[in-house]
C-alpha cells in the first residue's frame, strides 16, 4: 500500500500534465474574438498572424502587440508626411501634409503613452488614448476628404486602435 500512493500520486500528476497540454485552449478565440469587433476583421486578424504562437496570448499580450503595431504605423505615417510636404511646392498640400504630421505626432504620443497605461493596468486610459488616436486618423482622412497618400496605412493604424480599444474595454471589466 506504501508504493502505492506514489505511483498514484505520479500517475494522476501525468495525466493532468497531458490534459493540460493536449486540451485545446480557448485563447486562439481571443485573437478572433477582438478582431471580429473591429471595422476591418480580415486586416486586424492579418496584423495579428506574423506569429502563429499569439493565438496563445492572454488579453494584455494582445493588447502590447497591438500597441508595438499602432506605434510602428503612427511614425511610419508621420515620417511620410513629413517627407511629402518637404517635396512639395503646393502651399495647400504642404498645410494639409502639416496638419495631418501634427495629427500622427499627437496619435504616436498617446499610444507610447498608452504603454505606460498597460503595465499600470489603467485599460480605461488606454480604451481613451485608443479613441484619441482614431480620432487623430479620422481627422487627416477628413482633410483629404478620405483620399489622403497615407490612407491604407493609416486603416491599418485605425483597425488596429480598434483592437486596442476593444482589448482594453475587455480588461477593465
Amino acid at each position: 500500500m506504501a508504493t502505492f500512493f506514489p505511483l498514484y500520486t505520479s500517475c494522476s500528476l501525468l495525466f493532468l500534465t497531458a490534459a493540460f497540454i493536449f486540451l485545446p485552449t480557448n485563447n486562439g478565440a481571443l485573437v478572433d474574438d477582438v478582431c471580429r469587433q473591429t471595422t476591418d476583421p480580415p486586416l486586424c486578424l492579418n496584423v495579428y498572424s506574423f506569429d502563429p504562437t499569439i493565438q496563445n496570448e492572454t488579453l494584455p499580450t494582445l493588447a502590447a502587440i497591438a500597441l508595438q503595431v499602432a506605434e510602428l504605423d503612427a511614425n511610419a505615417i508621420k515620417i511620410k508626411l513629413g517627407a511629402l510636404s518637404n517635396s512639395t511646392n503646393d502651399p495647400k498640400l504642404k498645410a494639409l501634409y502639416g496638419q495631418c504630421e501634427k495629427l500622427y505626432v499627437d496619435a504616436f504620443a498617446v499610444l507610447k503613452a498608452a504603454v505606460g497605461d498597460l503595465r499600470g493596468r489603467r485599460y480605461g486610459a488606454i480604451k481613451g488614448k485608443a479613441d484619441r488616436a482614431i480620432g487623430d486618423v479620422g481627422r487627416c482622412e477628413a482633410a483629404f476628404k478620405n483620399s489622403s497618400p497615407v490612407r491604407k496605412l493609416s486603416h491599418e493604424l485605425e483597425v488596429v486602435a480598434q483592437a486596442l480599444g476593444v482589448i482594453a474595454k475587455s480588461l477593465s471589466r
